[in-house]
């Protein structure tokens, strides 16, 4: 685990470092389990290194070109890796979501997505639309000039209707069936959100800070019938650049119910007050829930 964040190191073959790729920290690759001290260490998993030796594999006289944090990161470098592939200097591209939208390459007829279903083990209820829409980015990269594409899509939940309902580019089945749900739990569009994110250094005082807010909401809204306030949890996230993190979170039909509820002085005091390694931060329809 990364020491400033809540997330598991990520093992960077070409540095031969664990990377966390939020704060940046970074650990050797230890020999020994750090728990139970056994020497039996099996990395598992798989990036865009791994892939790139898989395809050089199954495919040694390809071309390869990968595309992903760490071959981009000089000036230019991200723009000089399409241009070759477009001039047609390599065979296959092998890269992470940032080569899954606004590519034109009319000669590539086959795209592959791996670990397809990532986005659907996140807490956010948007789970299944941004599968679906990154799932027909991609898809999209495929067939675009005069000769028909493929596309092979692995996933561990290939009967999910997101997966599904991508694969047949049936958005008007996948509306259908989101819409439905969305209506049922009462989010958007049929609701509005606020989310609060209480960040600081010391946890004790980031827990009591998001109690208070979650106080001073509750005697603001009163007995406000299509208000719902969710009570402070722990973020997803919950440890982030040495930050500990926690949420509040409404949920309203009407905008005009809450509006004087976050404009009065009790709020907004809490949102303006600074202590130091301390702060509130306020999102109205917010587009990450993480």
């Amino acid at each position: 685990d990364c020491k400033h964040c809540s997330v598991a190191l990520v093992y960077h073959k070409s540095r031969d470092q664990l990377v966390c790729h939020h704060c940046d920290y970074r650990a050797l690759l230890p020999n020994h389990c750090p728990s139970c001290k056994e020497r039996f260490i099996r990395q598992r998993g798989f990036g865009t290194e791994r892939v790139v030796e898989t395809v050089k594999e199954l495919l040694p006289n390809a071309r390869v070109i990968r595309l992903d944090r760490d071959t981009t990161q000089r000036k230019g470098e991200h723009e000089r890796l399409l241009n070759q592939f477009k001039q047609g200097q390599a065979d296959v591209m092998v890269g992470t979501q940032m080569i899954a939208k606004g590519l034109d390459f009319p000669n590539v007829t086959l795209v592959g997505i791996i670990n397809a279903d990532y986005a659907l083990s996140l807490p956010d209820f948007r789970a299944a639309e941004r599968t679906f829409t990154l799932l027909t980015q991609v898809a999209g990269r495929a067939g675009r000039g005069e000769y028909a594409g493929a596309v092979f899509v692995q996933s561990h939940c290939p009967d999910h209707y997101s997966i599904q309902l991508a694969l047949h580019q049936r958005y008007d089945l996948f509306f259908e069936r989101e819409i439905r749900y969305r209506k049922l739990i009462s989010f958007p569009p049929f609701s509005r959100l606020v989310l609060w994110r209480i960040e600081g250094t010391n946890e004790g005082h980031t827990r009591g800070r998001a109690w208070e807010l979650y106080k001073t909401l509750s005697d603001g809204l009163g007995a406000a019938n299509d208000v719902i306030l969710l009570p402070p949890v722990e973020a997803p996230l919950y440890r982030l650049r040495d930050h500990y993190r926690w949420q509040v979170a409404l949920k309203c039909r009407n905008h005009r119910s809450f509006r004087p509820v976050l404009n009065s002085e009790p709020v907004q005091k809490i949102l303006h007050t600074r202590h130091k390694g301390l702060r509130v931060i306020q999102d109205i329809d917010p587009w990450d829930m993480l």
